[in-house]
């Protein structure tokens, strides 16, 4: 067997934290911009300043001290991808304890397992729906104490607890965990100060245990993998200054997050953006992906190659309504995929780099799809050109898994 390892760019210290950069921007720079959440008027997207994280951050944090969450607890977190997922994630670790994150489209037999195979003692779900598939499992996990449900249920709709039960909120007949709106949690901690959220987060050092993620449980059981402070920074920081600075060290850089929190790569991302100040945007499905990305305008997208292929696919069947679109469509990707590869040479023509042809190449279909994005993101001596429709700026695209899936991440929507 061959071992290969590279030296880490960067080293964690042990007094790290995963909070740490929230405070700390938040009293350097309080009034950058480092979020933009998704507003009521359809494609508004609103300003989330350093100082107003923060703030989130800590209003959560003192609900989860006051309701009795104590330091390493494990709470469970049941969501789609949002920016509450986010700002609970960290007031979660800010009040020193553990996410124990739980993909939304799991099963109750799921989330059963999880919860007690956790030893989660709260559990905060989103929708009414997601309450009503953990409602099924609480009386077989009897550590789960409180809940807390992010949505409000629409007006007139029943709670998952029997009309018979007297106390109000019930998750389920028989099993009194009260079941509060998130307003609640950050009610019950309004009385506490901030230096015991302070001092919470500052008891965590980089061995302590941040998260516990669980598999999809597609294979079987849910696995459950425990993530330090160190683990998650160690990565997020050698990605930032080793891997990809040209992604995390532009100006302006933005990204827009749609992968499940629940999935260890997506939980990368999020730290990532925290960390270096890359703007983080939250949309929960990919179906609607297109129109967030185009009112969002990201500088470049993380995500698996199934994504790709989606949205690749998508295009394609798109433009095969016209033989014509088809013709420009493949010819258009094929190019893509030859610019990127000669791009990724590290040498100037002739022995290196897009040729004249293929420059000639380049600028007509520059001109038929529009535009093509071009940003150079070093990854294994690879770099990546993404063609766009004209309503998107240029986008960089890096995928997680193998790397037999170029064509995928060349060619996303074709406008002739």
């Amino acid at each position: 067997m061959r071992e290969y390892s590279t030296p880490a760019a960067v080293d964690i210290p042990p007094s790290a934290g995963l909070t740490d950069v929230v405070f700390e921007r938040a009293a350097r720079e309080p009034g950058r911009v480092i979020m933009r959440r998704k507003g009521a008027a359809a494609g508004g997207w609103q300003d989330v300043t350093a100082r107003q994280f923060a703030d989130d951050v800590t209003a959560l944090a003192k609900g989860l001290i006051a309701t009795g969450i104590a330091t390493g607890d494990r709470v469970a977190l049941m969501a789609r991808t949002r920016y509450e997922w986010t700002a609970l994630d960290y007031a979660i670790w800010a009040a020193g304890a553990t996410t124990v994150p739980i993909y939304e489209t799991s099963s109750a037999e799921q989330v059963e397992w999880i919860l007690t195979d956790s030893g989660a003692r709260a559990l905060i779900v989103e929708t009414p729906a997601h309450l009503q598939t953990a409602a099924q499992t609480l009386t077989a996990a009897p550590g789960v104490e409180r809940v807390w449900l992010i949505e409000d249920p629409p007006p007139g709709a029943q709670s998952p607890a029997s009309e018979g039960e007297k106390s109000t909120g019930l998750a389920v007949p028989g099993h009194p965990v009260p079941v509060e709106p998130l307003s609640a949690l950050t009610a019950a901690g309004a009385g506490l100060g901030d230096e015991e959220v302070q001092r919470r987060r500052g008891s965590r050092r980089t061995a302590d245990l941040a998260t516990i993620i669980y598999t999809s449980g597609t294979t079987g059981r849910p696995k459950g993998c425990e993530l330090t402070h160190g683990n998650l920074l160690a990565d997020v920081r050698n990605v930032m200054h080793g891997w990809l600075p040209a992604i995390f060290e532009t100006p302006g850089a933005s990204t827009l997050l749609f992968l499940p929190l629940a999935h260890s790569f997506a939980r990368i991302i999020q730290v990532g953006c925290l960390e270096s100040g890359v703007v983080l945007g939250h949309t929960p499905s990919v179906a609607s992906l297109l129109p967030d990305l185009a009112s969002f305008r990201p500088t470049f997208i993380l995500a698996v190659p199934r994504v790709f292929e989606k949205v690749y696919n998508g295009a394609e069947q798109q433009a095969s309504a016209s033989p014509a679109k088809s013709r420009v469509f493949h010819a258009a990707a094929q190019t893509a995929i030859a610019w990127s590869q000669a791009s990724g040479t590290g040498t100037a023509p002739p022995h290196g780099g897009p040729g004249v042809p293929l420059r000639l190449r380049h600028a007509l279909f520059d001109r038929l799809v529009q535009r093509v994005g071009k940003l150079h993101v070093p990854r294994a001596q690879q770099r990546l050109a993404v063609a766009f429709g004209l309503e998107l700026r240029p986008v960089a695209f890096v995928e997680a898994g193998g790397s037999n899936h170029s064509r995928l991440v060349q060619l996303i929507q074709v406008e002739v």
